[in-house]
């Protein structure tokens, strides 16, 4: 049974997870790499991005502690992807001045849910985490050995790049 039973009020939004996904996710090939696991193979990019922070930090997840993450992050999750598929879809109209604002706004918004969902994985995170042999629970969970190693590469890359 993990530690956080409900959600932490407030939510730190501005947490040390969420910066270190800013400042990762602006590196353009990895931006790319996560869109493709994200758009063709349904990865959750805050879960990538919540194993390469944890590990960075020397800490992770146990299974059970992954499965109850999951479940605490299923709302917004699919909140979130419902606002991706609308902002998807608007994108056609966003050549239109009243079209572009609307677009933008989904955009924004969309990053909220992000944040959110961020926010509650770095809560979690902190009730839970022990340190941890990355490599004897898998990386990046649900992704098979070849995604993993090249994801960890352009993720190390990226890390370098921001300093």
């Amino acid at each position: 049974m993990s530690k956080l039973e409900c959600w932490p009020q407030p939510l730190p939004l501005n947490n040390p997870f969420w910066r270190y996904s800013l400042s990762v996710y602006a590196h353009q090939p990895l931006q790319r790499e996560l869109l493709w696991l994200q758009d063709d193979h349904g990865a959750n990019v805050n879960t990538l991005l919540l194993q390469a922070w944890l590990s960075s930090q020397h800490r992770s997840l146990t299974s059970e502690q992954w499965q109850a993450l999951q479940l605490a992050i299923e709302p917004l999750v699919l909140i979130t992807q419902q606002i991706r598929g609308h902002r998807q879809r608007l994108k056609a109209f966003s050549r239109e001045t009243q079209g572009a604002r609307v677009y933008q706004q989904a955009k924004r918004l969309e990053l909220v849910c992000e944040q959110y969902q961020q926010a509650l994985c770095y809560s979690f995170c902190q009730a839970n985490t022990e340190p941890a042999m990355i490599a004897e629970q898998g990386l990046f969970p649900g992704l098979n050995s070849q995604q993993s190693a090249q994801l960890w590469v352009t993720i190390n890359t990226a890390e370098a790049a921001c300093g």
